[in-house]
């Protein structure tokens, strides 16, 4: 229609009806109209080319959104692209600088993926970026087009021109009607704009609700006013829980409200930020997103803010992975090599440059083969290759040579690594250095047969070892000897100066034997202070003894430990094969046998095994047995042997024995009982009975009026092992009411010498208390006067063995005046053991002992003879002392 007014004016004689200029101005506003026209065409063309490309591009990115090959780094990359061509229509930042770099990024990533969509995804996104650019120009030319100010000259040229009434009605109508038409134009193009702003934001919604990320918006004050499909997946909020509420809802408090406070801060700036959460879903697990919020405004005025985000855990979680491989890979203790397809090293961890002393630089793209130690056959590389290329893998045990020269023996474990489509990519080489596991089975192995201590064989090997020398002995026709060793008073060494010294102690003792054996002869540690010898080929008993004897003249030489220098001795049993013995237990039985019997002979020698000697033993097996029994069974019993003044032939106290009757075994003596319960430790629990039995018995006649001052009570060298024997011993005297200085306590001599060496706190203990201690068989140790001297002694107890000799013996006699004098020089009360003739009684009292006991005077008794001979001396008491 505009047209055909146009035409219409050009029909018409313009310049005589409308003045000169007036065609020229007729011809400018149909250029102008041209120009105007094709401006609106070109901006439909192009508009609807772009509107295309966002279809084609969020239909592409569906697509590769689901391809599981393309990295997490470029699918974020992808979505980072789409955000900003958004970004670009929506018209919030007008620079394509930055999306052109990011293209040109793309491009430079996808190249060697030869991926056709994610080429056609660069080459539409270009495309899209430059028809926005072509759209937004058009628009902008169309409106610079100024067809309006040309119509309004126009205008004025016609009211100027025609005078009357009529023509300026036409003009007039012309006028509206072309205004109209403007208006017409304008609206079409604000139309158009609309319509353009409609297919954008409808394009946007699409992709908002199709994208592979969290889309949120919230109003200016931060409440939320929209989330898509893909935030309540990530989030497990549906939309109905989360619109209204703040965003913060998601906030793990992992962060620090620094960081958020930063966001803020760009934010109220009207700035975009972008970073990364660490957000709580629903149910309470952790998830990670990368986020850009931008503000939204319009006209001026904020109205929104938009939060695009990205879940981001995988990626998070495979950097993780990928770390810790990376920690462990650098820190195992294991060396790992890994090589290309090629066989060419291409990584090392510090375990390999630890084990080989090769650097990474030095083997970086040379082949393992460097490690090459020689040991090998090519059929030993042939078989593990075969074993790589059937399997993926193989291991086994490896020499190599290190950078030093040095060969090491190592377990090789090699794995092949294939990617998706099952092409080979690398080997991977685990190397363990097995150096230190042979060193430590061997250890092993040494330990299962030897002594920690000292070194020696243990009692497995020597069996081992004597097995076989039997063997040799029976093939051959020869004798071979088995010594039983066993130290004398060890234990009290070890109890008193303590474990290391005796530790050291065993281990010299352990050099000294081993330096008086052949090379060919074998001595063990069995346990304690327990060893065992084997002599192999020796032709007679005499050359058992030979070496017995040096074995005995060795270990009683001073030994010197740190500031103590120590005497100690030995026994040894000795069992000869065949005549002892023709197996190993028979062997080391037999030999042990007459260990004890070396030791029941007074220690410091050496015992052949006797037929006899079985005997024996199967008696004091008999004897261990039976004590189990003895006191549960009330077996033992107390006999009271009374003490006399010489002088006055009066009672003042008596000695306690104990007796065992069995009704199995019969009467068993102490010097049978005694050293077993000692050497099974049951002497404690019976040395408490006779203690207890002897307090009750004295209670008994003290509360029937019977006068008896005193016992004495032996005492075994084993009890004062327990600290807490004093404390003990008073506690049961004073339930029974009997004050301690009645009590007095007999131990040998040798006991006494032990103490007196190492430790004599228990006698002051006894002492303090009030017990009386009394050394009994004085004169058969090696204790001197001067030892005695500082020790708590109150009493010397002659042995009989000076006694019963007297006064026919001269020497004896000598000996007992001696100890006489010695004696109360110090202040110690003097009683001799064993008289049992008139004439030694004589002696004794001429020479200055007072008191005495013996067969002379009375035979030990039971508690009822015993109680009827106290009563008849009941009137006789007053006169002891």
């Amino acid at each position: 229609a505009f047209e055909d007014e146009l035409d219409y004016f050009k029909s018409r004689p313009l310049e005589k009806e409308y003045g000169s200029g007036f065609a020229a101005l007729l011809s400018t506003i149909e250029k102008t109209f041209r120009k105007k026209h094709d401006a609106i065409e070109h901006f439909k063309s192009y508009n609807a080319a772009a509107l295309n490309s966002i279809h084609y591009i969020f239909d592409l990115r569906r697509t590769l959104s689901n391809n599981q090959t393309i990295p997490l780094d470029i699918q974020i990359q992808l979505d980072t692209i789409l955000f900003e061509l958004m970004q670009i229509i929506l018209g919030i930042h007008t620079s394509p600088a930055r999306l052109v770099k990011t293209l040109d990024d793309l491009e430079k990533t996808i190249a060697p993926l030869l991926n056709r969509n994610l080429e056609y995804f660069h080459s539409h996104s270009h495309a899209l970026m430059e028809s926005i650019g072509r759209l937004n120009k058009t628009a902008e030319h169309a409106t610079t087009i100024q067809l309006h100010d040309n119509i309004v000259a126009m205008q004025k040229r016609l009211e100027e021109a025609y005078s009357h009434k009529i023509f300026i009605e036409k003009v007039i109508a012309l006028l509206f009607f072309l205004l109209a038409f403007v208006m017409i134009l304008i609206v079409g193009f604000l139309y158009q704009r609309a319509r353009k702003t409609y297919q954008r934001l409808k394009a946007f919604m699409y992709a908002v609700e199709n994208s592979d990320n969290t889309i949120v918006m919230t109003d200016p004050e931060r409440n939320i006013v929209y989330v898509n499909e893909v935030f309540e997946k990530t989030s497990g909020y549906n939309k109905e829980e989360a619109i209204g509420q703040n965003p913060r809802i998601l906030k793990s408090g992992i962060q620090e409200d620094t960081y958020y406070a930063e966001m803020n801060k760009v934010l109220d700036q009207g700035k975009k930020w972008e970073g990364e959460f660490i957000n709580k879903r629903k149910d309470g697990s952790l998830f990670y997103e990368k986020a850009s919020i931008v503000p939204v405004i319009v006209d001026g005025k904020l109205t929104n803010y938009l939060a695009i985000k990205l879940d981001i855990t995988q990626y998070v979680e495979q950097q993780q992975k990928l770390k810790l491989s990376a920690a462990v890979f650098e820190n195992t203790q294991e060396s790992i090599l890994v090589t290309d397809r090629e066989n060419r090293i291409i990584s090392v961890n510090k375990a390999f440059t630890t084990i080989t002393g090769y650097s990474e630089k030095e083997v970086l793209g040379k082949n393992p083969s460097i490690l090459k130690s020689g040991r090998h056959d090519k059929s030993f590389y042939r078989k593990m290759w075969l074993a790589i290329s059937q399997t993926g893998k193989w291991h086994g045990k490896i020499y190599n040579r290190t950078k030093s020269g040095e060969i090491i023996p190592t377990w090789l474990t090699i794995s092949t690594l294939y990617d998706d489509e099952g092409n080979l990519l690398n080997y991977i080489g685990m190397l363990t250095d097995l150096r230190e596991i042979i060193h430590s089975q061997e250890r092993a192995e040494f330990l299962a047969y030897h002594d920690t201590l000292t070194g020696l064989p243990n009692r497995a090997y020597f069996e081992e070892h004597l097995f076989q020398a039997i063997e040799i002995a029976q093939r051959n026709a020869t004798t071979l000897a088995v010594l039983f060793i066993d130290l004398d008073r060890f234990k009290v060494i070890n109890d008193t100066l303590g474990h290391d010294v005796g530790d050291m102690l065993l281990k010299s003792v352990s050099e000294r034997i081993r330096s008086t054996l052949r090379k060919s002869d074998m001595v063990a540690r069995i346990g304690g202070d327990e060893f065992i010898a084997v002599l192999e080929t020796i032709h007679s008993a005499e050359d058992a003894a030979y070496v017995c004897e040096k074995i005995l003249k060795i270990i009683t030489e001073p030994l010197k430990i740190g500031s103590h220098t120590l005497n100690i001795s030995t026994s040894i049993g000795v069992a000869l094969y065949p005549d002892n013995g023709t197996t190993i237990t028979d062997l080391i039985k037999n030999a042990d046998n007459a260990m004890y019997l070396a030791k029941s002979l007074g220690k410091n020698n050496f015992q052949f095994f006797m037929p006899e000697l079985s005997r024996k033993m199967h008696r004091r097996l008999e004897i261990e047995q039976g004590l189990n029994a003895a006191l549960l069974n009330g077996e033992f019993w107390l006999a009271y042997q009374p003490q006399y003044g010489l002088e006055s032939k009066s009672l003042y106290g008596a000695e306690v024995l104990l007796r065992w009757e069995s009704p199995t075994l019969g009467i068993v003596t102490p010097d049978e009982f005694i050293p077993v319960a000692e050497e099974t430790g049951k002497i404690n629990e019976i040395g408490t009975f006779v203690f207890e039995e002897a307090c009750r018995t004295l209670s008994i006649f003290d509360a029937e009026g019977i006068v008896l001052k005193s016992i004495s009570i032996n005492v075994s060298s084993k009890q004062f092992a327990q600290k807490d024997l004093p404390h003990k011993f008073l506690e049961i005297a004073e339930r029974y009411g009997i004050e301690p200085h009645r009590i007095t306590l007999e131990m040998t001599e040798r006991y006494i010498m032990d103490t007196s060496t190492y430790d004599n706190t228990i006698l002051q203990t006894f002492q303090s208390m009030g017990f009386k201690i009394s050394v009994d068989d004085f004169g058969t140790g090696y204790s001197s006067m001067s030892y005695l001297k500082k020790l708590p002694i109150d009493t010397i107890k002659i042995d009989k063995s000076f006694i019963q000799d007297i006064p026919r013996d001269i020497n004896d006699n000598e000996i007992t005046k001696a100890i006489i004098v010695l004696s109360h020089s110090l202040g110690y009360k003097v009683i001799a053991e064993g008289i049992e003739h008139e004439e030694q009684e004589k002696f004794l009292i001429e020479h200055g002992c007072l008191f005495g006991q013996g067969y002379h005077f009375c035979r030990p008794l039971g508690i009822d003879a015993f109680t009827k001979f106290v009563r008849e001396r009941t009137d006789n008491a007053d006169a002891a002392i």
